[in-house]
């Protein structure tokens, strides 16, 4: 069943509401400018950093197991292949982080976009309300597959250390 208050348009009855209607959306405008500003700083700075690590991570393994004696380690393949899908789902993460930016700036677009036709008409519509509440569930998936993937990332690392020196 869908909410009531998405479900409705919210006009205005007298000047003053519609002045408020209008205030209301200018600042949802400028919260969703500035969401979309600080998404984007922040996940190209959290994606660098942990792209970044989980490949040093898992290549650096993958180095070590390479220049170690196999008397000291044992056999080499399997620390070499655990440390390449580490490597491999580091990347998946980073990519995940890039498909959400392009699954998710258009819906802020568009969102942004009702919004200032909000302030225009001093109403809010229902699908303006619907459309700002595609957003949340795309950043809950966004988390998920990330979080997933580099915790993945970090147990084929602990599982490619366990088998070098096992």
């Amino acid at each position: 069943m869908q909410d009531d208050d998405t479900e409705q348009d919210l006009l205005p009855s007298n000047d003053l509401q519609a002045a408020q209607i209008r205030e209301i959306a200018l600042n949802g405008v400028e919260s969703l400018q500035q969401i979309a500003r600080n998404m984007q700083d922040s996940a190209a700075a959290l994606g660098r950093w942990i792209l970044a690590s989980l490949l040093a991570m898992n290549s650096g393994g993958a180095v070590a197991v390479l220049s170690a004696s196999g008397d000291v380690i044992g056999p080499l393949g399997p620390p070499l292949v655990c440390f390449s899908i580490g490597a491999g789902l580091a990347l998946a993460t980073g990519i995940n982080g890039l498909v959400t930016g392009i699954r998710v700036g258009p819906v802020i677009g568009t969102s942004i976009e009702l919004l200032r036709l909000s302030v225009f008409e001093s109403a809010i519509h229902a699908s303006t309300k619907r459309q700002m509440k595609t957003i949340m569930p795309i950043l809950r998936q966004q988390i998920i597959i990330s979080a997933s993937l580099a915790g993945a990332s970090l147990g084929a690392f602990a599982l490619g250390i366990a088998s070098a020196v096992s």
